[in-house]
């Protein structure tokens, strides 16, 4: 399946310029896996530059981010990074979404996901996305979100997972850890009832501690 991604540059109706207009057309339609949920440079190239993920943040500087983060993590640490979870009105009706400070700032997603930071006991770190399945129904009042394939070659994680598996990753990923940041204060980031269910065996060991104090000791550097 193709998606059709609007694209803010102009069409010729020229004759000399057909070939030309039928390249950009097919340049703008993405495999719903590539859709990335939010503007990027291809379909706003007039407000994002190559590879930016904001005006002027290109994606080079989330990845310094996330390295830096995870310099002041224990070695074979995770960091555990919900966004943030949608409110509503009433009934279906949501507020205006806002993203969680500090996983915009890491990732540079404007959407619902899961990021996970993973040190290897030295320099080395790896970067993992949990993101939503494609949901049809959903996505015809909502817009397509972040697809896997777009995650990797948008947002630049190393690995990429569907929600779904969020669960039992943890798990195993928290019992091989010599530590686990997640802030249980949040009580309403996306998909928190989950962390904290798979984080009971790892709560009970003295693994967890909270992920604010290395975050903000970063971002105040």
């Amino acid at each position: 399946n193709a998606v059709w991604c609007s694209s803010s540059r102009g069409v010729h109706s020229s004759p000399s310029s057909s070939q030309q207009e039928q390249q950009q057309q097919q340049q703008r339609i993405l495999p719903r896996d590539a859709l990335a949920g939010q503007p990027t440079h291809f379909t706003h190239p007039n407000v994002l530059g190559l590879d930016e993920l904001a005006p002027s943040l290109h994606i080079s500087e989330f990845q310094a981010r996330r390295r830096n983060l995870a310099r002041l993590m224990p070695p074979g640490s995770i960091a555990i990074i919900p966004a943030a979870s949608l409110a509503y009105v009433t009934g279906v009706i949501p507020y205006p979404y806002r993203q969680d400070a500090d996983f915009l700032y890491l990732t540079g997603l404007q959407q619902q996901s899961v990021a996970i930071l993973q040190t290897d006991g030295s320099a080395g770190y790896s970067y993992q996305l949990y993101v939503p399945s494609p949901d049809a129904e959903k996505e015809r009042w909502d817009g397509a979100w972040v697809g896997q394939q777009a995650a990797q070659q948008v947002f630049k994680a190393d690995e990429v997972y569907s929600i779904h598996e969020l669960p039992a990753r943890v798990q195993q990923l928290a019992t091989s850890a010599n530590a686990v940041l997640f802030d249980f204060d949040r009580h309403n980031s996306y998909q928190f009832q989950a962390l904290r269910q798979s984080l009971h065996d790892a709560i009970g060991r003295g693994k967890t501690m909270p992920l604010k104090p290395h975050m903000h000791r970063y971002r105040r550097v």
